[in-house]
């Protein structure tokens, strides 16, 4: 392992030369694929660290061979689900040249790259360093994806930057409120898998921890949006695919709940649930996180009688801010 942390450092050097021969790089990619491998193996990992193979890694980030970076991006991921090597790397900079790979290059490497932002966005040191280099609106612009992959990560990213307050404030202050209701929005619009309101509704639920944050998704319409969801039967008893048994309303539920405990926004849910049903709502207390302290309340929802859905769409579309006016 020594051996191949010094080679792979001695041909990532060779690598940003003005002149390199071809087999040097095809020499730096066999490497960075042995390095990939043995990032996975977790009985190595030490002997990778003590050898700054993940230095080596994050400068290999700037290179322009695909298959170099993929490797890299793989290894520096697998290296990076151990907390402890996440703490020791956090000396050096490379959210930066993520956050660039999110912007300039294609998919694949999107995906790569936010796999491993992912890992980093559970520390707060980094999500401030995403908050410091612009990330939040990189995160955002990317919300208007074609793959359903990098929809999930981003949004999956969104939600733990948010639980540093002041990424929370950045996401509102940036407009980033909106443009993850619109994606809801477009959900309905659209022949959307459940997953897309599940990972809306989770990284609502996050953002909303924020006081500021929670006015604004419901100044932003976000009650009746996320309301939409407890009562489209696309979607009635249907869970995520990698989300466990959980009904999809029980994320909504939870993200509403969270809007609830803010003073503020409280007036609006008494014009929209059934007395029975917004006692049992709000004995589910404030930001209660676990989901199966929901699961009752879409029992209830079950339970209920073809009138009173009726009763519960129409007073979903009486809060509905963007109905015409002339409806209010």
């Amino acid at each position: 392992v020594p051996l191949i942390g010094a080679l792979l450092f001695e041909y990532a050097t060779l690598h940003y030369s003005e002149e390199i021969p071809e087999y040097c790089v095809e020499i730096l990619v066999e490497l960075s694929t042995i390095v990939k491998r043995l990032s996975g193996v977790e009985e190595v990992r030490d002997q990778l660290f003590a050898t700054d193979v993940h230095r080596t890694l994050c400068y290999l980030l700037h290179t322009k061979d695909a298959a170099i970076l993929q490797c890299s991006l793989l290894s520096l991921a697998n290296l990076s689900h151990s907390s402890y090597y996440l703490t020791a790397m956090r000396s050096i900079a490379y959210v930066d040249q993520l956050l660039l790979i999110l912007q300039d290059y294609e998919n694949t490497f999107k995906e790569l790259a936010s796999d491993l932002l992912l890992l980093l966005s559970t520390e707060d040191h980094y999500r401030l360093e995403i908050k410091m280099f612009s990330g939040v609106g990189v995160l955002l612009r990317l919300l208007q994806t074609d793959s359903m992959n990098l929809l999930h990560l981003v949004l999956h990213i969104l939600g733990n930057i948010a639980a540093n307050s002041s990424c929370a404030r950045e996401i509102v202050n940036t407009g980033g409120v909106s443009v993850i209701l619109q994606v809801l929005s477009t959900a309905y619009e659209q022949d959307s898998p459940v997953d897309i309101p599940i990972w809306v509704c989770t990284a609502l639920a996050l953002i909303s921890l924020d006081h500021d944050a929670c006015i604004q998704i419901r100044l932003k319409n976000g009650v009746y949006l996320l309301g939409r969801v407890l009562v489209e039967e696309r979607w009635m008893h249907v869970s995520g695919n990698v989300w466990g048994d959980f009904d999809v309303r029980c994320f909504a539920l939870r993200t509403l709940r969270c809007l609830y405990t803010v003073e503020r926004n409280r007036s609006i849910f008494k014009r929209l649930f059934p007395p029975a049903f917004f006692a049992a709502f709000i004995d589910c207390g404030g930001y209660n996180m676990n989901l199966k302290s929901y699961v009752p309340l879409v029992d209830i929802l079950d339970g209920l009688s073809a009138q009173s859905l009726i009763h519960l769409r129409k007073h979903l579309e009486d809060i509905n801010l963007m109905r015409p006016t002339s409806d209010r």
